[in-house]
């Protein structure tokens, strides 16, 4: 799972020189050790007001000892227009969450909501990213490792990166390739379907996404007929699985 997570960033420009690959191995590092974030609540109290979900019942969610939920509250100036902004990343019934409010000198606006918790915070000279990460549980079998990028213009944006829970992916065989099939959750053909035990809807195989035109993607990595793909389903999301080749 965590090296599946630093291999997911590796190439999300698309770019296969020196500099992904350092941002590969910064990932990597980041991944096994995720970056100690300092939160800080200085100026909370003059925020303007706001509703955060998880606040009311915060007690009877399943927390660390000693945790308060201050603990996961974090105020930080993302956009550097001199407003501090709010982040709320931490327990949320039934799983973590991550929370990103933007101030406009009068409000908070929630420009971000999605299970998971923020693994880095990297602030560049003109915009900030958050990246989160939501590790597939339960009856949710896949992982999305998010970065959510506000600009110092006030845009927000993400890029998403989602693979099937149990993917292990390692690089071996970087090319970029041309095809289109049946993107899949793991290196073998199933396509019997099924009903999908916790929602009842009924699922096909092993099938994770369907490439329907010749698309380009990235090979990450070959098992005989079988290669790992980046597969970049549109600008804001992407996709890891497995592809079988003729």
């Amino acid at each position: 799972m965590k090296t599946a997570l630093a291999l997911i960033v590796i190439i999300l420009s698309f770019e296969l020189n020196a500099q992904s690959f350092d941002e590969f191995r910064r990932k990597i590092q980041l991944i096994k050790n995720p970056e100690a974030i300092d939160r800080d609540t200085t100026g909370f109290s003059r925020l303007p007001n706001f509703i955060l979900g998880c606040n009311d019942d915060f007690d009877a969610y399943d927390v660390q000892e000693n945790k308060k939920k201050w603990d996961y509250y974090h105020v930080i100036d993302l956009n550097g227009d001199g407003l501090n902004d709010f982040i709320y990343s931490g327990p949320c019934s039934p799983y973590d969450q991550t929370s990103v409010f933007m101030n406009n000198g009068s409000r908070l606006n929630n420009v971000f909501e999605h299970a998971g918790k923020i693994i880095a915070i990297r602030r560049l000279s003109d915009r900030t990213i958050l990246t989160d990460f939501k590790e597939s549980c339960c009856c949710d079998y896949n992982s999305d490792l998010i970065d959510v990028i506000v600009d110092h213009d006030g845009k927000v944006d993400e890029r998403w990166i989602t693979f099937f829970g149990g993917t292990e992916i390692q690089v071996e065989r970087i090319e970029r390739l041309s095809l289109r099939g049946i993107l899949r959750t793991h290196p073998e053909l199933i396509d019997s379907v099924r009903k999908e035990s916790c929602t009842d809807v009924m699922v096909k195989g092993n099938h994770l996404k369907n490439i329907l035109s010749t698309t380009e993607v990235i090979q990450l990595r070959r098992d005989g007929s079988w290669r790992l793909v980046l597969y970049p389903e549109d600008k804001k999301h992407s996709w890891i699985g497995w592809i079988k080749s003729d």
